[in-house]
């Protein structure tokens, strides 16, 4: 129960792999061929209704995630099936395609419902909403929970927003908070833009090669490649919108949509602008846009910062570079 406990999700996908090794053994043996209608039906039910019952009281219901969150698992569960029986043993497999329709209209609803009340949550909450990934993330846990998804939600949305929908807006801070630049000197901006020519051009000369041995993978590099040009457009928006923050009893750190954390002033035990910076220390973070740090900021205890898609990383020191680097250190020396 403890294994359970801590590690269901692993223990779904080894019984799953288990589950699906032994379909496969049982379509390429003697017995299938002597009993296919029979065989079939067993396997077709193991590879979708069994995986996705396994998955629901391995993964869902001791994580407490929402019912639906069976529906991708069962859709993708046909598709394996679809793959794996043999074309002439799937009149049955059939019979349960027909749930494929009523799973993806649950799965449509409940996302919309979803998004309508994240949508709600961001405006009625009592937060300060000028950082909107952390508007975003408040308004989706209360809504769908705090589970990894819903960091991935919060990264790939609030990506999307700072590429496309940021243009009209003006940066805003709260108050109490002064603002410092870590983009502008180092030429991010233009390093930006000769990333994305040369994406650009990789792009098409990538996509007439591969074209040759396969559409279909052609164009799937292709999307890739365009979503990678979105997202640098996402990051350096959103490193105009989310500079690094000093307050009187916090320093907000946010790198673009790379790095963000909280650091309580309390916590730090140092900031300096050390020349001999070793940014490949053990339990160290670079919070850079671009090239080499000007500040290293050491903590007295490690703390947590969150990356793209909700990775975390533990440091107990963090480099910086800023623009005005002076000024910033000013913040942190002793008032006279």
């Amino acid at each position: 129960m403890r294994l359970l406990q801590k590690s269901p999700t692993f223990i779904f996908l080894l019984v799953a792999s288990a589950t699906y090794a032994i379909s496969v053994s049982i379509i390429r043996s003697a017995a299938f061929r002597d009993n296919p209608e029979l065989l079939s039906m067993a396997v077709a039910m193991d590879l979708t209704v069994t995986i996705t019952a396994l998955f629901y009281f391995l993964v869902v219901w001791p994580k407490d995630l929402p019912e639906i969150s069976v529906a991708p698992i069962f859709l993708i569960s046909i598709a394996i099936s679809s793959y794996i029986l043999p074309a002439e043993h799937q009149d049955f497999l059939q019979y349960i395609k027909y749930l494929i329709v009523p799973a993806e209209l649950a799965v449509a609803a409940y996302l919309i419902y979803k998004v309508r009340q994240i949508r709600s949550g961001i405006q009625d909450s009592q937060l300060d909403i000028s950082d909107f990934p952390t508007a975003l993330r408040h308004a989706a846990e209360k809504a769908l929970g705090s589970n990894f998804g819903v960091e991935a939600i919060v990264s790939e949305f609030s990506t999307i927003y700072y590429a496309f929908f940021s243009w009209r807006k003006t940066p805003q801070h709260p108050h109490g908070y002064r603002p410092f630049s870590y983009h502008i000197k180092c030429g991010w901006l233009s390093i930006m833009m000769t990333l994305m020519i040369v994406l650009a051009i990789e792009t098409v000369a990538i996509h007439l090669l591969v074209e040759r041995w396969s559409v279909v993978a052609a164009w799937v590099l292709t999307a890739l490649s365009i979503y990678s040009a979105f997202w640098l457009i996402g990051d350096y928006r959103a490193m105009l919108f989310r500079p690094i923050l000093i307050g009187k009893e916090m320093l907000k750190i946010r790198i673009g949509m790379r790095w963000s954390a909280d650091i309580p002033l309390s916590n730090i035990d140092n900031i300096s602008a050390n020349k001999q910076i070793d940014p490949e220390t053990k339990g160290a973070l670079m919070g850079v846009a671009f090239g080499s740090p000007n500040v290293v900021v050491t903590f007295k205890d490690p703390l947590t910062f969150t990356g793209i898609m909700g990775f975390k990383k533990t440091a107990a020191r963090l480099y910086l570079s800023i623009d005005e680097k002076d000024q910033f250190l000013k913040e942190f020396s002793p008032q006279e």
